[in-house]
């Protein structure tokens, strides 16, 4: 990511981070008050499948988080250890675009089970993984946390400081 300050980064990275979560949401909502106005209705309609929906969308939605937080982890103990503030930054971003993809995914899993089943149950697991994002949402005090971060760098990355 280009960036010529730290204050441009994080404003770049945040406005990364709301275009993952504004197309999902938009598309959820959008489904959502379709089915409430009955101009879409869902596709099955057995009660079994419908079960087998929820289980399976949900099965698929916590494999889909878990590989993310454990992909993510593993590459941020990797990226810390690298030499300069700008590399860290750069990977610092791919890690957030992993995690805000990885929740985007699964919401629009959850907007796919809600066009299909027309289940509210899709709803409140919309609403989890939303909360799961915000809990991934990008901060100048996480990114010094996460990429170990000391003394002069971990100054200006908190501060956003152009210089010290």
């Amino acid at each position: 990511m280009n960036f010529s300050s730290i204050k441009e980064y994080f404003y770049k990275l945040t406005n990364r981070c709301y275009l993952h979560v504004l197309l999902p949401l938009l598309t959820f909502v959008y489904l959502y008050f379709q089915m409430q106005s009955k101009k879409i209705m869902p596709m099955v309609q057995q009660e079994e499948s419908v079960v087998f929906m929820l289980i399976g969308f949900a099965i698929a939605c916590a494999i889909n988080l878990t590989t993310v937080h454990l992909l993510s982890k593993k590459r941020l103990a990797l990226y810390a250890k690298e030499t300069g503030l700008g590399n860290k930054l750069d990977r610092y971003a791919e890690i957030i675009t992993l995690r805000m993809g990885g929740g985007s995914a699964s919401s629009l899993l959850m907007a796919v089970g809600l066009l299909l089943t027309g289940h509210e149950f899709f709803s409140l697991l919309f609403m989890l993984i939303l909360i799961w994002i915000l809990f991934q949402w990008p901060s100048s005090k996480k990114a010094c946390k996460e990429l170990s971060l000391k003394g002069d760098e971990y100054e200006m990355v908190l501060y956003k400081k152009e210089k010290l």
